[in-house]
């Protein structure tokens, strides 16, 4: 076992390493990036949906209610697609030109899987109001507005004033006291896994979003529209515990709560100090245990996976590819060793080399038998996609991929071996999902970036 985790730390210090593949690519797009700064460019928040006041990540695989749930065996189902993973809320917008409506309050809500017409979401919102007698209050409530079809009830002290039916592909909104207010507005994307409304604030009771301080939100996932049962809701599901069983008791759940002012880049500096204290503490333990191992400077530098040259390296492992054209650890090695003399090359050998580097890794991938060659494997190839050029190679999302299989080797690693609270390890369990994180978002993968993310510091806790 210490052998193996072993193995991750040394490939991490290799890897970490690997460069761009030529100057020219690098300045291509730094070249893109400040022709964007310097026009200007930006997309009116009007045209998709306002400015983000809130957004709310749910965990995955959770979409089993209290835990015994099972999907409907009709075969329109996909895996997850009951399983809410993310739902975004923005400021209200008023007077957009161009639009089918010029103003609207969107909600978007992501799910792992799809279609969408085979859900039934229930979504209850709650407007949090400056005390004024002079204006009447909101109808509230604290039960669903369809008793028979859900078996909870919500918080006294956060009560809903509208509530969003969404089925199909209709969109219903009412008012506490049941009456239908209006349709609101659908738009689906990927494949039915990304659902986006719109309330259209005609109405001047639905007007009264817009001067609302916070809103509060209840988000209920079911299964069609006669299903009673709540698979998923934004939030902790262990609320959802007994409710789907136990027919003759209410079970009260929380809603999540939005500031309606416009979220700034304080999470993103968060997250970047978040990454920048993984890194420090990996460098921090390899620098330890390069002091304890006794090993110079010299030693350690200009090293090519054990090689002084990059030539000697892939000299060693050709000749290790020919002999054993079934040996997936040599032939990912001899792939990062092309991708790597790609980063020395002209930009036509570039291309070249880095193309026949994925042919020898995603070849290697398939050749794997066990977990200790998939460790050096999958770290390879994730390396490799992570560094190349998203735009020329269209690599980042198969890193994304790898980077999440090494993770989920590392944790069971972890528990098999006892060292679940052992800190060094939780740090390598980090550094892999943020390293998922950032080829996601490389890929334009933003939702599934944050929730590597998440998982990244959930490790450490």
């Amino acid at each position: 076992m210490k052998n193996f985790m072993n193995k991750f730390r040394v490939l991490m210090a290799v890897l970490t390493c690997l460069f761009g593949v030529t100057i020219f690519f690098i300045n291509s797009g730094t070249l893109c990036n400040m022709i964007v700064k310097v026009l200007h460019l930006r997309v009116d928040p009007k045209f998709t949906g306002g400015e983000i006041a809130a957004d709310f990540f749910d965990d995955s695989e959770d979409d089993c209610g209290s835990g015994s749930l099972k999907y409907p065996l009709s075969s329109e189902f996909a895996e997850g697609s009951l399983d809410l993973l993310r739902y975004t809320v923005h400021e209200p917008v008023y007077n957009a030109k161009w639009q089918q409506t010029p103003d609207y309050w969107q909600m978007d809500l992501e799910f792992r899987g799809g279609p969408a017409h085979v859900r039934n979401v229930m979504i209850y919102l709650g407007l949090l109001e400056e005390e004024n007698p002079k204006i009447e209050k909101l109808a509230a409530s604290t039960v669903p507005l369809f008793d028979l079809a859900e078996n909870v009830e919500f918080a006294e002290d956060k009560p809903w004033n509208f509530a969003v039916r969404l089925g199909g592909k209709q969109g219903k909104v009412y008012d506490a006291k049941g009456d239908f207010i209006c349709n609101a507005e659908l738009g689906f994307e990927n494949d039915g896994k990304t659902v986006k409304f719109r309330i259209p604030l005609k109405e001047k009771k639905l007007q009264r979003v817009y001067t609302a301080r916070e809103t509060y939100h209840y988000v209920q996932v079911g299964a069609y529209l006669h299903v009673p049962e709540v698979y998923d809701i934004l939030g902790d599901n262990s609320q959802l515990a007994g409710c789907n069983e136990d027919k003759l008791s209410k079970v009260i759940v929380k809603p999540v709560v939005a500031d309606m002012k416009a979220v700034s880049n304080h999470n993103e500096d968060e997250d970047n100090q978040f990454i920048s204290h993984v890194l420090n503490k990996l460098s921090e333990f390899e620098q330890g245990a390069e002091n304890n191992s006794g090993s110079s400077e010299s030693e350690r530098s200009g090293e090519y996976f054990g090689f002084e040259t990059l030539d000697q390296a892939l000299s060693h492992f050709e000749k290790q590819v020919k002999e054993n054209p079934e040996a997936a650890v040599p032939m990912a090695y001899y792939g990062s060793c092309l991708a790597m003399k790609g980063g020395q090359s002209n930009v036509v050998q570039a291309v070249a080399l880095v193309n026949k580097a994925f042919e020898y890794m995603d070849r290697a991938v398939e050749l794997c038998k066990n977990d200790d060659e998939r460790v050096e494997v999958l770290m390879n190839r994730a390396s490799v996609c992570k560094s190349v050029p998203e735009a020329v190679f269209n690599k980042a999302l198969i890193g994304a991929e790898d980077y999440t299989k090494l993770a989920v080797i590392q944790k069971s690693a972890m528990k098999q071996g006892g060292l679940l609270e052992d800190e060094h390890e939780k740090y390598t369990l980090a550094y892999l999902y943020i390293n998922g994180s950032q080829c996601y978002k490389t890929a334009g993968k933003e939702t599934e970036s944050k929730i590597l993310l998440q998982e990244a510091k959930k490790a450490l806790e």
